[in-house]
């Protein structure tokens, strides 16, 4: 990796870190979010963990060709097992479904990560439901385009938040964002013809009660 250009996706996340914070990049793959956060002076020191030897050994070159290497921890681990309590404040999780960071979120999460970045690439109403049953609210939400797919990027931070149905589907955060009203016409235009499928076959709830939470909501006609 002769440069560390990051994608509209990683761009995003590293936007919501705080300077001088120590991050747990789960799933770091090949380490490019701790590497330009290193590089641009946000944090000092990082902690990078994935459950699969060959990005870790990736991630490992890159840190050398950068000259990181004393600067981030690589753990081989699943989740946030190989985190110790106070070793990180922000736990950062990206490019994974929804409903697999939330297993994650659920299964360990150190005391001391009080502040939670998610990319999920699909399902995005598992992770908000899971923080929020964690003790976390969320506190923004990014919207970002990339190549021709939008995806959603959340800000948690620990603090008591309940949180309805609806709002794990369309939260008050993602409300907020100026292309709101662009993300729910995508997502019902990729929706509908999956959630007609799906009623038919008698399958797939979950992705009918999205369906119709949005459609029901906002009342728009894509036929």
């Amino acid at each position: 990796m002769k440069n560390n250009v990051l994608s509209p996706r990683l761009k995003s996340i590293v936007s919501f870190v705080e300077k001088n914070c120590i991050i747990a990049d789960i799933g770091t793959d090949h380490a490019r979010v701790p590497i330009y956060l290193l590089q641009n002076g946000i944090i000092s020191y990082a902690i990078a963990s994935d459950i699969g030897e060959g990005p870790l050994e990736k991630a490992k070159e890159n840190l050398q060709y950068f000259n990181l290497t004393d600067k981030v921890s690589l753990r081989l681990a699943d989740g946030f097992k190989g985190i110790k309590n106070n070793e990180a404040d922000c736990g950062i999780i990206a490019g994974m479904g929804g409903e697999v960071i939330s297993q994650i979120l659920n299964e360990y999460i150190p005391i001391s990560i009080n502040t939670l970045i998610l990319q999920p690439m699909t399902d995005s109403h598992f992770v908000r439901k899971a923080v929020a049953d964690l003790g976390f609210t969320i506190e923004k939400e990014d919207i970002v385009i990339e190549k021709d797919k939008m995806y959603i990027v959340i800000l948690c931070r620990k603090g008591k938040n309940t949180i309805t149905e609806k709002e794990q589907y369309i939260s008050p955060a993602l409300k907020k964002h100026p292309l709101f009203k662009e993300y729910l016409a995508y997502r019902l235009k990729r929706m509908k013809n999956a959630a007609t499928n799906a009623q038919k076959a008698g399958a797939n709830t979950l992705m009918l009660k999205e369906y119709e939470i949005l459609n029901e909501e906002y009342k728009i006609n894509f036929d």
